[in-house]
């Protein structure tokens, strides 16, 4: 991706990242709706590494992007806690429904809800399963050893969302173990904010072949991410 956008750096291209990170708060408030649209904060920060590779884009506005995706994580959080998935077969009709219009608008309006509509029933699956699999011994054994103290369930965390690239859906397991009274709050809490620390390893993958100031900005999102999770 970072060879191609090199090759691709063309004016129209630049003028639109200009747009969107002309400043620290644009920069910011790009990575949060960035990351609560594509509901993952790597992938965001893979995305700012290759276009900071190419030059299309500085250090500070790099940095600013990755923290705002951080964020923009949080906002996952916030939706899974609404209990919506009850609706989640009215979302998906209403989306089909305004495909059957011509406009492209409309269309990418009516994408953007179906995803939602999918999220909540795959929140609706994952309820049922967790019910069936918290029954496990193993399964209770694991999650008490980690629920213990607010270290572990930092590690914990932290190494669940490095094994499965998402924090997301680290924070969705959470938080139906929560719901299930498996957890306590201090452990939900832990658990999700090593989450978020977890997903800086992929950073570390990304940042293989990246130039020195994409390394910085990498290293800079890795101590917000690791460093606000200890001092939390």
């Amino acid at each position: 991706m970072r060879e191609s956008l090199i090759k691709i750096n063309n004016q129209k291209l630049r003028m639109i990242l200009q747009k969107a990170t002309g400043s620290k708060f644009k920069s910011l408030i790009t990575g949060i709706f960035t990351t609560a649209l594509i509901q993952s904060s790597s992938g965001v920060t893979a995305i700012v590494v290759a276009f900071m590779s190419a030059d299309m884009i500085g250090f500070t506005q790099g940095v600013m992007i990755m923290i705002g995706a951080n964020i923009g994580t949080t906002l996952t959080a916030f939706i899974f806690s609404l209990n919506l998935e009850n609706y989640a077969l009215v979302i998906i009709a209403v989306a089909y429904f305004l495909n059957i219009f011509k406009s492209t608008k409309v269309k990418l309006f009516a994408n953007a809800i179906l995803g939602l509509g999918i999220l909540f029933q795959g929140i609706s699956f994952m309820n049922e399963a967790f019910r069936a699999v918290s029954e496990s011994p193993t399964f209770f054994f694991i999650t008490m050893f980690i629920s213990k103290n607010a270290i572990l369930g930092f590690i914990g965390g932290a190494v669940l969302s490095a094994l499965i690239q998402s924090s997301s859906a680290t924070i969705g397991l959470v938080q139906n173990l929560y719901y299930l009274n498996i957890i306590n709050l201090e452990s939900a809490v832990a658990i999700m904010l090593g989450a978020n620390a977890g997903t800086t390893i992929a950073s570390l993958i990304v940042a293989l072949g990246a130039n020195a100031i994409s390394i910085k900005a990498i290293n800079v999102n890795i101590l917000f991410n690791v460093i606000g999770g200890v001092i939390f």
